[in-house]
């Protein structure tokens, strides 16, 4: 019923032709789950690892032969192409709630190339939604992917922590950090 409700609340972004509209979508499902806990008392945090162990899970069950594909497209470099077309696109702002994204170009030693979100479209939808709270634990998710896929993902800082931007940048085969648990949380007990 929550998810039902929500489905017709999501802005559109420019369907298939943005390959961010799943994320938007997938995040209507992790904010229903939210929502759904939330309401018989479950706190953020609780929900968050939720939502992070299962997807750590399963990103490890990805096939071997998603992963060969996606590591073939990496090494002739066809995902950072990708990423700066899709960077100069969103600088047209052509969809006020979807990303906008800067291509970074790398410098071979300590990154291979990056992308810079200066907007969210994440962060726009939840905020709408009055769940500002639930946004930055959605960030900590790219760690399982950059993970699985050998991407090296390093970031500093993230827009649903208040960061200015949010700065992924990608070196083949250096080891992506763990995501869980998050900065905020850590060492808490």
């Amino acid at each position: 019923m929550e998810y039902a409700a929500l489905i017709p609340q999501l802005p559109y972004i420019g369907g298939d032709a943005n390959e961010l509209t799943g994320n938007l979508s997938q995040s209507a499902g992790a904010l229903t789950f939210y929502r759904v806990l939330k309401a018989r008392g479950r706190p953020v945090e609780e929900v968050g690892e939720i939502l992070y162990k299962g997807y750590e899970a399963q990103m490890a069950n990805t096939p071997a032969w998603v992963l060969s594909v996606w590591g073939i497209l990496q090494s002739v470099g066809l995902d950072a192409g990708q990423a700066e077309k899709d960077a100069a696109t969103s600088q047209q702002r052509t969809y006020p709630a979807d990303w906008v994204t800067t291509y970074v170009k790398g410098d071979g030693q300590s990154f291979d190339w990056g992308v810079d979100y200066t907007e969210c479209g994440i962060c726009k939808f939840f905020h709408a939604q009055g769940a500002d709270e639930l946004t930055p634990y959605l960030c900590q998710l790219d760690y399982p992917a950059s993970q699985v896929y050998n991407q090296g993902l390093e970031r500093t800082e993230t827009l649903a922590q208040g960061g200015r931007r949010c700065d992924f940048r990608y070196k083949r085969g250096r080891p992506t950090p763990s995501g869980w648990p998050p900065p905020w949380l850590k060492g808490r007990a």
